[in-house]
């Protein structure tokens, strides 16, 4: 039986950062892994996703050249040659992942584990069990797309995120059921390359948990696309023939496409961790409940990532709640904060939000300041041809502190950062409307909307 300091289970992006971590602090770490380090998000989400995004950037590049003074061909997108650069960088960064691994000396055991007891994992690998001690453990297992009863999914027609990065065509026509971030990213890269697209969902809006006013503004964007959404929709089932997917609403109406994308969120299944025998307890959805240091109810084991209860399921999320696991575990002072955690949709025109909405703010009883600035009004988005979009900044009114930043825009993903420094910081709405930002550059929307909460900003109508 090995004994190690630190059993991670799981090696997405919380485990597998939880375990470098931890072995930088000199901690014996072992990682159990049923398929690859990386989790979903370098396999079957995040660096797949935007692989793909960003040939559709390129073809958008070429296809509207003659705008900015450049004369090319009529592009052509190649689905088999975007997935094999997909693969590639795929490959690229799993061998990163096991290099650190075995620079750091993290024992990597591939095999499904599960607990004997609180100080006891059992691991099911190819040549048969391994048996593992532990003093401390972190759980990182991630999650999986969720399902909708009545459409089964085949995985070719009808299909989750999990399958549609491996198509190696771009179909005619597709339907996407779910218009959280999942199914707005896919809509717009398939619309982008040309596909028709119909987006069906049960909510009246598109983007839960997003600022309304950034929803509405990426509706219109899709809807410029050509998009067709569907809002306050109920799909009851779903069925192939002829090698069309067809799709039944609530009513009656009968929708059709060569495609079916399942994009209504993700699940956890802790059922085979044996938590009960290690005395972890979950919540009714499965996912384990944690405190600030991302401990669960059994103090030397934590929980990280998309298995955690009451977080946001994000990449990034998830690998910060490791390094927070594994530097406690280590015997130092870390915590999770998940008001720092930022959201993004990823496309042609990007959505980026940190801290808390407008609707949010006010529902807590504050009184609050807003700001909205348009990207129009910027220099550096008419040289870039991206007008489209606007930044929205909310303060305390009474002590001014930032409690959310909120971007709508190309490039939002990479705006949002200096709103998450505000938010963990505590900076007032001063610090953002007289920070010195370069010109022209897109980030002067945010000094401009904080000015306009404030009731000084330059360029404010």
């Amino acid at each position: 039986m090995g004994i190690y300091d630190l059993v991670v289970i799981g090696a997405g992006p919380g485990g597998y950062v939880a375990a470098l971590r931890a072995a930088q602090m000199g901690l014996k770490v072992a990682v159990v892994e049923r398929y690859k380090p990386g989790g979903t998000c370098l396999h079957r989400g995040c660096i797949p996703t935007k692989a793909f995004i960003a040939s559709a950037e390129v073809f958008r590049a070429a296809a509207t050249a003659a705008g900015y003074g450049i004369r090319c061909g009529k592009p052509e997108a190649s689905a088999t040659e975007m997935a094999a650069r997909k693969d590639r960088i795929v490959g690229l960064l799993n061998g990163g992942i096991e290099a650190l691994f075995k620079k750091r000396g993290v024992v990597l055991i591939k095999g499904s584990a599960s607990f004997a007891d609180p100080r006891t994992v059992r691991v099911e690998t190819a040549d048969g069990t391994v048996t593992l001690g532990l003093g401390k453990c972190i759980i990182a297992t991630g999650s999986a797309p969720a399902r909708v009863p009545g459409i089964e999914i085949d995985g070719n027609t009808i299909v989750t995120s999990d399958e549609i990065v491996n198509l190696r065509e771009i179909p005619r026509e597709i339907t996407i059921l779910g218009a959280g971030v999942i199914g707005c990213e896919f809509a717009c890269l398939f619309a982008s390359l040309g596909c028709r697209v119909r987006v069906v969902e049960l909510l009246d809006r598109c983007l839960p948990g997003f600022d309304e006013d950034l929803a509405r503004e990426i509706a219109k964007a899709m809807k410029k696309l050509g998009i067709e959404l569907r809002l306050g929709a109920r799909a009851e089932k779903a069925g192939v023939s002829g090698g069309r997917v067809s799709m039944v609403l609530a009513g009656g109406e009968r929708i059709e496409a060569d495609r079916l994308l399942v994009a209504v969120g993700r699940t956890v299944d802790t059922s085979r961790l044996g938590l009960d025998a290690a005395g972890v307890r979950t919540n009714p959805k499965g996912r384990i409940p944690v405190n600030a240091h991302c401990q669960t109810n059994v103090p030397h084991i934590y929980a990280v990532g998309d298995v955690a209860a009451d977080v946001v399921q994000l990449a990034h999320t998830a690998s910060r709640m490791g390094v927070v696991a594994a530097e406690h575990a280590a015997g130092r002072t870390a915590k999770f904060d998940p008001m720092e955690v930022p959201s993004v949709m990823y496309g042609d025109l990007e959505v980026a939000g940190v801290g808390l909405t407008e609707d949010a703010a006010r529902a807590g009883g504050r009184k609050v300041l807003v700001g909205k600035f348009h990207f129009r009004g910027l220099g550096k988005a008419h040289c870039d041809g991206r007008t489209d979009g606007f930044c929205k900044v909310i303060g305390d009114a009474v002590t001014h502190r930032v409690l959310g930043v909120h971007i709508v825009c190309a490039g939002a993903s990479n705006l949002i950062s200096e709103g998450v420094l505000a938010v963990r910081l505590q900076a007032r709405l001063e610090d953002l409307a007289e920070m010195v930002h370069p010109h022209p550059t897109m980030s002067e929307a945010i000094m401009e909307a904080a000015g306009a909460a404030l009731g000084c900003g330059t360029h404010s109508a």
